[in-house]
Order: C-alpha cells, then sequence, then structure tokens
C-alpha cells in the first residue's frame, strides 16, 4: 500500500500533467486559429483588390504579418509576402500602399503602424536574401576568375 507522500506525490504530478496537456491544446487550438485567420486575410485581401481603398489593404496585409503562431509555424511572413507581390502584381498597385500625404498619414498613428509592420514583413526578409544572393554571385565571379588566371599561369608556365 503507497504511504501518504506517495499518494501526493502521485496526485501533484497528475496536476501538473493535466495542466501542461490543457496549456499545450489550448496553445495548439489557438494556433489553428490563427490559421483561419489568415487565411480570412488573403480572402479580404484579395476580395478588396480594387474595391477598398490602399489603406484597408494595407491594414489586412499588417494583420498577416502580426498573426504569428506559438507551436504551429504559420509562415505569415511569406503569406503576406505573396500576397503582396502576387495581387498587386503592378508598380502602381505596390506603391499605392505605401504613398499618403502627410495630412492623411501625421493624424493617422494606425496607418503608421501599419506601414512599419509591413515594410518589415516585406522589406528585410528580401534584403537578407538579396544579400545571400550577392554573396554567392560574387563567390562565383572570384572563383571564375581564379581559375581563369590558373589556367592562363599553366599556358604560361608550359610555354617556358
Amino acid at each position: 500500500m503507497p504511504k501518504d507522500w506517495q499518494r501526493l506525490a502521485i496526485i501533484v504530478l497528475g496536476i501538473l500533467l493535466g495542466v501542461v496537456v490543457s496549456a499545450f491544446t489550448t496553445v495548439y487550438i489557438s494556433d489553428r486559429n490563427k490559421i483561419n485567420h489568415i487565411t480570412q486575410y488573403q480572402y479580404d485581401f484579395m476580395a478588396s483588390y480594387g474595391n477598398k481603398p490602399p489603406q484597408e489593404q494595407l491594414a489586412i496585409l499588417a494583420n498577416i504579418f502580426r498573426t504569428q503562431g506559438v507551436i504551429l509555424e504559420l509562415d505569415e511572413g511569406d503569406d503576406g509576402r505573396k500576397l503582396f507581390f502576387n495581387s498587386l502584381r503592378t508598380w502602381e498597385d505596390q506603391k499605392a500602399l505605401f504613398v499618403y500625404p502627410d495630412s492623411v498619414l501625421n493624424g493617422n498613428p494606425q496607418l503608421q503602424e501599419n506601414l512599419v509592420v509591413v515594410i518589415q514583413g516585406i522589406y528585410f526578409p528580401l534584403t537578407m536574401r538579396v544579400l545571400k544572393l550577392i554573396t554567392i554571385m560574387h563567390y562565383k565571379i572570384i572563383h571564375w576568375q581564379l581559375n581563369t588566371m590558373r589556367r592562363t599561369l599553366r599556358c604560361i608556365m608550359k610555354e617556358h
């Protein structure tokens, strides 16, 4: 027969396990709901194209970038960038999300915040990708130049 301290330890461990499972389930369900929110934001953004002012489109896009999961990897940044580049195909459409008169921008802190969120969501990951690509291209050019120089030196050495 278990002693009192063993019985108490089992009860405490059971309660702790229940709390952990409950917390995990709650966070998981919350993340699943966030996926639904992102999907709804995508539909809203596509439906707003040409029908709503750029401020509203910007707000929808900012909401996508703001939605982050705790357990699930939501790829909200990729979703937001794909939506921006695939739905707004022309330079004019893309630019319209970011160009506002100072009178509108200064009087609207939510618009200012949305601009920051969307610019960070679009600009920073692209900058990192471009930097990686430039590094790779730079390496390839240097590598090619070194190989060319080696071949040239070999030819010169063979002649002498």
